[in-house]
């Protein structure tokens, strides 16, 4: 549609403009002369280039008024490499034998009114060579009146690179000459191919502000004319193709193109069309056209890369990696070993396999690598060598499945093949491994179904199958899983089965709906028609359609959508839904990513139609969002955590984070984390509800087991004489559920790591206590000493993006990033029990010989190999392997083996720590009187090398096809962390030494360098030539602007004997002198180094001594006195550094001191002391350092004003500086103000400040509002209306009591999660804020609130109080105890008065206490009730632990409000009186003066109903006075009645039972309601006629 209207446009111009167009005349031939050529480079950093230029002469033949042939004679290729515009363009005859005769191959195509319309070619002819002959017509596209003068206009026109914004302008320049110019925008396009693939699938985003790649061009002509005639005489053409990773940096990388046509002459004769080579098909319109392979991984090796090629990349990277050193090189030649692998045959592969799978790292570093590869060849390997060895499944589930999970291309039978692995059995028989590869399957579907308009139906249809023969939940849940990492094939299996929820647990709906996250995405309109109507239902459990609101958010819904999710609050029945999508909506529309501005804005508008219910508090479901972006770097990102509860429990039901990043245009969820729990919960309450820990149960089992029998022995028998007055009272009933909790991990929005934590796992920990290790087995192999391997390669990013140019050839923008890493762990501890052994350190290792030889030299040689033989390490774990393996096949028998040869080696080594005859109860017996041993310290040595190493590499240029020609970053980063030390800890004493032992060697720790290089290959050279990784020339070496900055750390070589310092070296930019570091601009290097002395201390000793007893208590008296001592032993010098510390408070004055002297140097010394009168209002800090104290001081004081806003001034004064500290420092006023300037974090103004001075000035605007000022000298930054996250509503001062505010501040965090229930006055607030008026009547008690639970912990009633009708009394049973509070401010305990006075309290040991203020009493029962009492209001708060299990007057506290009105059976009504009533404990006599003259009774009315006379029976009971008794009062009440015919026999038996009062097997309540109707119930009653009467009473 949007091409017709585009046509449509151009003919109304071409009408507007009449006038002759570009004409040829038919039958001439006309020559030209054509120069193209394509540089690309780095412009403000260096003057490197690297390019192609193409020579030719084409000649156009008019074949009629509609076809043109072309036909390039003399193609020249050339290539560049090197200094631009100093060195020229070299001659490239390989590349024109083979492309020469294919560019010279005729080609004919439609012309018509300076349109170009369909080009015909010979089939045989490849894509990329139609490309650049359609660079070449591509200069014949011109649509405008080129006889108007001075005339301008646009439109969308097509040419070589789309469908894009096109400007054209003529003007005469000499009598007939026309100058045509026309301009192209390449960022406005109806359509424009490309090629966008990355491994991770990122999304695509829109701003407003420049792409990171972005392009233009503009092309000159000039026009002569000829009769009727008009021709090109000459024309030029130039495109610009710029990629700028920084917004305000721009230009980092270009790719400049430039073309020129000259007319030579013209002929009267033309050439005829006669192909020759092969058939002619229409090859498309003048758009440039991908080939079909277009992938980003063309294989360049149709022969296939030998042996000797991967051999020698990975010797090279066996040489630079190892457990002790790795160099930064190491991740750029694991990028080329990709790619190497990726080249390599079946046949390749497997004998890369057998030359090194017999060491444990390279073996590892293959397992990692092979299944990232992707390729046919690479799986088909993979899946033999599981075969052969099967214990690699076993030993390396994860890194096997989740780099098979990101192909970046995966062909049809690459799937295929994937499928037939995951069907192995060998795959299929262990749990671990056949969730990992559904998962990973997920993976494959998607990226070979992205961007396919339609999928191959039986890949998902595998998927269906898995699901329907599922045997469980668990099972379905992980197909479901997979289904989610597949992507939107899954969507009308997803439909299908939500046409039957009920035929799902709550479980598997969830994981259905998460199934359709990727469709959310690609497939918004499709994703909400599912999702919309099942979070509309109310039938749906809130976590379902909670999860279904997530999904609707991910859809980037539109305003109208989000207004129906909004308004739809104001109905909602379930507040955990309205919580939760609210907290969603305010967290979006406060959203600064990108990739969300439209979500936010729709999601600012939809707040206006919604309406936030109170109450809504950290105990409902709740989502967060956080987020931040930098324009100027064009990087940013969010986090979203979501918190989804139930009515069930207060723990909740999920908990999700994702970690999203939007860069350069692309969204991506890096990581997303989630933990769903089912029973999970139940298991949480049995272990934190209130005194359990407290019973000191030995273990968990115990404490859930004996659980229901504790509150049997605790529970008072009156408890239940009271349950039996209610009317027809059910406890709540508490299932013990199956423990099932599911943690999940996706990592790029592709689930790979699941975990269950079932019943099975939880009951073997909690019945055994422990790990199944006695304290004599840790003792021992921790003695012996541990050693730990880990080796880990992957990739973190993969991209390839292409885009057409006018010359025909596509700029390609590569991106790889990988990153290995390493660790190395060696550790010996040993427990001290004997009293005569040392604790000091000894410096003599224990760790076992032969495991830390090399640790630590890093200066090895990176060409250094492994050796052939095979280390005690290797063999052992290579034999562990092998046994594995025989494992796998004959489980038992290796079994019995293994544990006979155990046993056999234990008898002859002599050290059998557990003989076969040894019973379970001796073993026990043995390992409590080992333990009963004192333990008087401990020592430990241990040696640690952890090395990392991450490459980033990117490349920009043309894709030539026989060559690529561009310009690159390398950006790579490399540490090593070393640490070796020893422990010693007197447990008696208190005392505690640490010995280090420093690096003998200089090393670099850390080290980040970009190299900037250009290149010129062939892809197979590209791809192997290790000097495009790390080139060895780049433009740091010989630039003359190249700066350099050295920071050491001072003073640590006279502590430790050795240096650190930072050096960086880098190129600024042309016009940013100042500029920043900023990796991809151009080359850089920082590198953080250790360099010892000549000759380095042998250990560094470390030493606290406290002179006075270090307490809280000690600190109070204003007395403290400790010295630590670092002593350096051995070596070139022998230091000894003492830092002491001194606390003294007297006569008000407080002086802290912390001095620290080098004892071998007089110059290095430094104190600091600070002094206050006055914390709360000013202090000074003095910092001394030098020659006795006085050669460099720095004075700091704070002053704090109230004036009504308050002010806090900080200002330091420095008198003078060490000389090696003043570069440092320079460099850091130079990048602080540069980043708050490119940052626009602070205003910046330049002001003569005081010299040597900083001040700082806050200032609080208000509780959340704060002002921040920032004087350097010469600078002055101010920050203005920065929001606290947390207010201010406090400062400090001399009657604050800070510890109480902190234990009150926690209290109050902690106390927010209970739920409170008021009864204030007859307004009654239940648990979840639903408020009624209820009068209650006299001499009756309540249930105010119970636990609802069987044997239920505690029961509060209510009654009015006889002499005032507005007061009440309550009774509160909690244990044993029976506790009455009286209006009159008294308190009874089991019937008998105690004295509580006031401001004073009665506890009754490890039940409850009772605090009496002058107004109120509180009474707090340590199971979790609290209760705050008046006389006249109440206030009962619980712990969360009785969530959903409270039953009375006080309501369910299950944080909804459409089911408070539950009555004793647990039916639900709506009217608050009855609801009431139904909780009155009823009398049973009525010759009892003081006991309730009520109890509940059906009502019996006559109707009728549907034209008949019905007897109509109410479906709850309402209060009525006893029999004897005349109801003296009555309220007004509503409620429901089932009606039926008089005539049933049935009606006359029930009106017998209701009158009988026998109505325990009456269930009224289940009856449907066919009318609602006003009855009186009875409130107050009078008993004269009661004593005649025998019982019953109703």
């Amino acid at each position: 549609m949007r091409i017709l209207l585009f046509l449509a446009f151009v003919a109304i111009a071409n009408c507007a403009t009449a006038g002759p167009y570009l004409k040829h005349r038919v039958g001439t031939k006309y020559r030209y002369e054509y120069e193209g050529y394509v540089l690309s480079g780095a412009p403000r950093t260096s003057s490197l280039y690297s390019g192609l230029k193409i020579q030719a002469k084409p000649e156009f033949s008019i074949l009629d008024d509609g076809h043109i042939m072309m036909k390039v004679r003399s193609p020249k290729i050339m290539t560049f490499n090197g200094t631009w515009p100093v060195q020229d363009f070299k001659d490239a005859p390989h590349l024109e034998r083979t492309l020469g005769p294919l560019i010279e191959t005729p080609v004919k195509f439609e012309y018509s009114e300076g349109l170009v319309g369909e080009i015909k070619a010979p089939a045989s002819l490849p894509d990329n060579v139609v490309n650049i002959h359609r660079g070449i017509i591509n200069f014949l596209q011109l649509t405008t009146d080129v006889v108007a003068k001075d005339y301008y206009f646009k439109l969308q026109q097509m040419d070589i690179v789309g469908i894009c914004e096109t400007a054209y302008t003529a003007f005469d320049i000499s009598p007939g000459v026309v100058r045509a110019v026309k301009t192209k925008n390449y960022e406005n396009c109806i359509e424009r191919p490309a090629i966008y693939q990355n491994i991770f699938r990122a999304n695509q985003y829109h701003t407003d502000q420049v792409p990171a790649l972005h392009s233009g061009a503009v092309f000159t002509y000039n026009l002569t004319e000829k009769g009727d005639t008009m021709i090109i005489r000459d024309a030029y053409s130039q495109e610009h193709n710029v990629f700028s990773p920084y917004a305000e940096q721009e230009g980092a990388v270009e790719s400049i193109i430039r073309q020129r046509l000259q007319l030579v002459d013209q002929t009267a004769k033309a050439d005829s069309w006669e192909p020759t080579s092969g058939n002619i098909i229409d090859r498309g319109s003048l758009m440039y056209k991908f080939p079909e392979d277009s992938t980003g991984q063309r294989n360049e090796h149709p022969h296939g890369i030998s042996i000797a090629e991967i051999s020698a990349v990975m010797e090279t990277i066996m040489g630079e990696m190892t457990f002790d050193y790795i160099t930064s090189s190491v991740a750029g030649h694991w990028i080329q070993m990709t790619k190497y692998l990726r080249q390599a045959n079946y046949e390749v592969l497997m004998k890369v396999w057998e030359n090194y799978s017999d060491k444990p790292s390279s073996r590892k570093f293959l397992i990692d690598t092979l299944p990232i590869v992707g390729t046919e060849a690479a799986i088909d390997a993979l899946h033999d060598i599981i075969k052969a060895e099967p214990a690699i499944i076993r030993e390396h589930t994860s890194c096997i499945f989740t780099g098979l999970a990101f192909p970046i291309a995966p062909t049809k039978e690459y799937v295929k093949k994937a499928k037939i692995l995951i069907e192995d059995p060998i795959v299929q028989n262990y749990y671990p491994a056949r969730r990992a590869a559904l998962l990973a399957y997920g993976g494959i579907v998607h990226n070979y179904c992205h961007n396919k308009t339609k999928c191959i139906p039986e890949l998902y249809d595998f998927l269906i199958a898995k699901y329907n023969n599922a045997p469980n939940d668990t099972e379905k849940e992980i197909v479901l899983k997979a289904m989610g990492n597949a992507g939107m094939v899954v969507a009308p299996f997803i439909r299908k089965l939500f046409k039957e929820p009920e035929k799902m647990s709550i479980r598997i709906q969830v994981a259905a709906l998460q199934a359709l996250r990727r469709l959310a995405l690609t497939d918004p309109v499709r994703a909400r028609a599912i999702l919309l109507p099942i979070y509309l239902d109310p039938s749906y459990d809130p976590e379902v359609r909670i999860t279904t609101c997530k999904l609707l958010f991910d859809t980037k819904p539109s305003v109208a959508t989000l207004t129906i999710l909004a308004q739809q609050l104001n109905t909602e029945p379930s507040n955990q839904v309205v919580s939760f999508v609210y907290s969603h909506l305010i967290a979006l529309a406060n959203s600064t990513a990108p990739a969300n501005l439209p979500l936010a804005r729709a999601a600012k508008m939809a707040l206006h139609f919604a309406r936030l219910r109170s109450g809504l508090t950290l105990r409902y479901s709740k989502a967060y969002h956080v987020s931040a972006y930098y324009d100027n770097l064009r990087m940013g990102g969010y986090m979203h955590f979501d918190m989804i509860k139930n009515t069930d429990s207060f723990v909740p039901k999920q908990v999700n984070s994702k970690i999203n990043l939007n860069i350069h245009g692309y969204s991506f969820d890096m990581i997303d984390i989630g933990i769903r729990g089912e029973g999970l919960q139940k298991l949480i309450e049995h272990i934190t509800e209130p005194q359990s820990m407290l019973r000191r149960y030995t273990t968990l089992s115990d404490l859930i087991q004996k659980r229901r029998t504790q509150r049997r022995e605790e529970e008072p028998s009156y408890t239940e004489s009271y349950e039996r007055k209610l009317y027809k009272y059910k406890p709540i009933e508490e299932e013990d559920s199956d423990y099932l909790g599911t943690i999940y991990i996706r990592i790029f929005d592709t689930e790979l790591y699941v975990f269950d934590v079932n019943k099975t796992m939880v009951t073997d920990i909690v019945k055994s206590g422990s790990f199944g290790l006695d304290l004599e087995t840790i003792e021992r192999k921790l003695s012996e000493g541990l050693s730990y391997k880990w080796l880990k390669v992957m990739p973190m990013f993969e991209s390839v993006t292409a885009i057409p140019t006018i010359i025909g050839l596509p700029v390609n923008l590569n991106i790889t990033s990988s990153w290995v890493g390493t660790l190395k762990i060696d550790t010996n501890v040993r427990l001290i029990r004997n009293p005569d052994e040392s604790f000091e350190t000894s410096g003599e290792g224990h760790v076992r010989a032969g495991q830390t030889s090399g640790a630590y030299n890093y200066n090895k040689s990176p060409e250094s190999k492994e050796s052939g033989s095979k280390t005690e390490a290797e063999s052992s774990e290579e034999s562990w392997w092998s046994r594995e393996v025989e494992k796998f096949r004959h489980s038992k028998e290796v079994q019995y083996e293994t544990d006979r040869r155990y046993r056999s080696s234990e008898e002859q080594s002599g050290k059998s720590y557990r003989s076969e005859s040894e019973s379970k109860e001796r073993r026990m017996r043995r390992m409590r009187a080992y333990s009963s041993e004192p333990l008087r310290g401990v020592k430990a040595e241990a040696k640690v090398i952890l090395n990392n190493a991450m490459m980033v590499h990117v490349a920009m240029g043309v894709d030539a096809i026989l060559i690529q020609t561009g310009v690159g970053i390398a950006v790579k980063q490399r540490s090593i962390l070393p640490i070796a030390g020893e422990v010693g800890v007197d447990l008696t004493q208190r005392q505690y030494y640490l010995t280090a032992k420093p690096v003998s060697k200089p090393f670099e720790a850390f080290i980040l360098s970009a190299d900037l290089f250009t290149f010129s290959k062939s892809p197979r050279e590209l791809n192997g030539n290790t000097t495009i990784i790390s080139p060895p020339r780049t433009p740091m070496t010989d630039s003359p602007f190249v700066k350099k900055t050295q920071m050491c750390v001072p003073f640590l070589e006279e502590i430790v004997g050795a240096e650190i310092c930072c050096n960086m070296e880098y190129v600024p930019r042309a016009g940013f002198a100042n500029s920043p570091y900023l990796p991809l601009n151009g080359p850089i290097r920082i590198a953080a180094s250790w360099i010892p002395e000549a000759v380095p201390p042998q250990k560094v000793k470390i030493s606290l001594t406290n002179r006075e007893p270090f307490s809280w208590e000690s600190i109070k008296r204003g007395k403290l006195d400790s010295i630590l001592e670092i002593q350096t032993i051995g070596g070139q010098r022998q230091s000894d550094v003492e830092v002491t510390l001194t606390y003294n408070d007297q006569a008000g004055k407080k002086v802290i001191e912390l001095s620290a002297d080098v004892k071998q140097e007089e110059r290095q010394k430094m104190r600091l002391t600070y002094t206050s009168q006055d914390v709360y209002r000013q202090a000074e800090l003095l910092v001394a350092m030098g020659r006795n104290y006085e050669e460099y001081t720095m004075k700091n004081t704070y002053l704090v004003e109230k004036t009504p806003q308050i002010k806090l001034n900080i200002k330091s004064t420095i008198n003078s500086i060490p000389e090696r500290l003043v570069p440092a420092l320079e460099m850091i006023k130079m990048y602080l103000e540069t980043y708050v300037y490119l940052y626009d974090i602070a205003e910046v103004s330049m002001e003569s400040n005081a010299a040597r001075t900083l001040e700082t000035n806050l200032i609080l605007r208000s509780p959340d509002i704060l002002d921040v000022q920032v004087k350097l000298p010469g600078v002055t930054m101010i920050r203005r209306r920065m929001r606290l996250p947390v207010p201010i509503t406090e400062v400090p001062g001399p009657q604050t009591h800070i510890m109480r505010n902190v234990v009150d501040t926690m209290k109050n965090v902690i106390q927010s999660q209970y739920a409170t229930c008021k009864v204030l006055n007859n307004q009654y607030v239940t648990y979840d804020n639903v408020a009624y008026h209820y009068q209650p009547p006299g001499d009756c008690y309540h249930v105010l609130t119970k636990d609802g639970a069987e044997r239920g912990k505690f029961m509060v009633l209510m009654s009015r109080y006889e002499k005032d009708p507005t007061r009440k009394i309550i009774k509160i049973h909690v244990g044993n105890k029976n506790v009455k509070l009286l209006p009159d401010m008294t308190v009874e305990v089991n019937d008998r008065k105690v004295n509580v006075h006031e401001n004073q309290k009665y506890e009754s040991e490890r039940e409850f206490s009772i605090y009496k203020y002058p107004q109120n009493i509180t009474f707090e029962a340590y199971i979790g009730l609290h209760i705050v009492y008046t006389g006249e209001n109440i206030f009962i708060s619980v712990q969360p632990i009785y969530h959903a299990r409270t039953v009375g007057l006080c309501g369910n506290d299950d944080d909804e409000q459409i089911d408070e009105f539950v009555l004793p059976d647990h039916s639900v009504v709506s009217d608050p009186t009855v609801f009431a009533h139904s909780w009155i404990i009823k009398g049973e006599s009525c010759s009892d003066v003081k006991a309730c003259k009520l109890a509940p009774k059906y009502k019996i009315i006559s109707e009728y109903v549907n034209d008949e006379y019905q007897k109509c029976f109410s479906t709850v009971p309402v209060s009525h006075c006893l029999r004897g008794c005349e109801p003296r009062e009555t309220n007004t009440v509503t409620v429901g009645f089932h009606c039926v015919p008089a005539e049933y026999s049935s009606v006359s038996d029930t009106e017998q039972m209701i009158m009988s009062g026998q109505t325990e097997h009456l269930n009224l309540a289940s009856k449907s309601i066919d009318i609602y109707r006003m009855v009186e119930a009875d409130v107050a009653c009078d008993c004269d006629r009661c004593p005649n009467l025998p019982r019953p009473y109703y």
